[in-house]
């Protein structure tokens, strides 16, 4: 759904709030490709998470091609990040794919000449138009060019099974087992929903860490802005930075039988499930969701506000918003049975 704003905001440029956040998070470049400030509102910092979701399925289509920056832009379908595989020259960032149109047919020897073989035949499989229209943008996952959110969300499930199936392939028939386990888990826990998406997120290692942001575009850092110690991972914020360190030492319970499967979330998290047949131990898997969730919280609020909380804080927030939800859902439940016994 955040991906449709975005798509929104790219294909209707005119609309009022299209205009208020351009002029406000990136006047001179693309949605697409700006860097979110510091102190960007959550509603920007939301829209930005999904980015990443849906960057990869949109292209230019080529039109006149004034508009289409040829070493920047996503415009070559055939390629797999849209842009050309050849070196850009020393200053070839604002030249644009206008330069090898000519009368409505590709320069096909200044291509040859500009590009390798293999994007000068994927460019010259591109249809220039012949009505002179603009370039614009389209969604490379439906027919019609146009975003919905139904094809967005079957990519992204397409890439979550072939991730399983790489796993799948390593691990043998116990992936199968333990894949199970660990749904069955993060679905019947007695937490908040935001909490259980935020928790499949880590699974499926869908987080924009820094590390995810650079190994996809590129752009930015990816070290651990807080304690400079390594890349910034899923794994690092929730385990191995200073900061997660400290809060695991100051946390009512304890998972010291699964510290050295702290190296991939989803295999700690298929250790932490097997706590399910003991006693209390559900409760103690949705504390440590909580506690989970408070140190992404806390990462994102170093991140965009330069504000760091204290560990002892961190798991006294978490602690405390788990008994509340506790004592709400043992409410709820008491309130559910006096009713039924009443009835009877």
């Amino acid at each position: 759904m955040l991906g449709k704003q975005i798509w929104r905001l790219i294909r209707y440029p005119s609309l009022l709030v299209s205009r208020i956040l351009k002029s406000k998070y990136y006047p001179k470049d693309s949605i697409l490709n700006c860097e979110s400030p510091k102190n960007a509102s959550w509603f920007w910092q939301s829209i930005i998470s999904a980015r990443e979701a849906i960057k990869g399925g949109i292209l230019k289509k080529v039109g006149s091609g004034k508009s289409i920056r040829i070493w920047k832009d996503q415009w070559i379908p055939n390629n797999l990040n849209g842009r050309p595989t050849t070196r850009m020259p020393a200053s070839g960032e604002e030249q644009k794919v206008e330069e090898l149109i000519s009368n409505f047919r590709w320069k096909r020897n200044e291509i040859y000449r500009r590009f390798n073989r293999e994007d000068a035949e994927n460019i010259l499989k591109i249809p220039i138009s012949l009505s002179r229209s603009g370039d614009m943008h389209f969604w490379t996952h439906c027919k019609n060019g146009e975003f919905s959110v139904k094809s967005c969300y079957q990519v992204l499930l397409k890439e979550d099974r072939s991730m399983e199936r790489g796993a799948k392939g390593e691990d043998g028939s116990s992936y199968d087992d333990s894949n199970k386990q660990i749904w069955k888990t993060l679905w019947s826990l007695n937490i908040k929903h935001k909490i259980k998406l935020f928790i499949w997120r880590c699974i499926t290692n869908t987080l924009t860490a820094r590390e995810t942001i650079f190994r996809r575009t590129k752009q930015g850092s990816p070290i651990c802005s807080r304690c400079g110690d390594g890349m910034e991972t899923i794994e690092h914020i929730l385990f191995h930075c200073h900061q997660a360190q400290k809060v695991w030492k100051l946390a009512p319970i304890q998972w010291d039988g699964i510290q050295n499967q702290t190296g991939c979330f989803k295999k700690w998290w298929a250790a932490l499930s097997q706590a399910t047949s003991r006693t209390e131990g559900r409760q103690h898997i949705a504390l440590t969701a909580n506690l989970l969730w408070q140190l992404w919280k806390d990462r994102n609020q170093m991140e965009f506000e330069g504000k760091e909380r204290e560990g002892l804080k961190i798991v006294q927030k978490a602690s405390s918003e788990w008994m509340e939800y506790e004592e709400a859902w043992k409410g709820k439940n008491e309130k559910s049975t006096s009713e039924t016994d009443g009835a009877i």
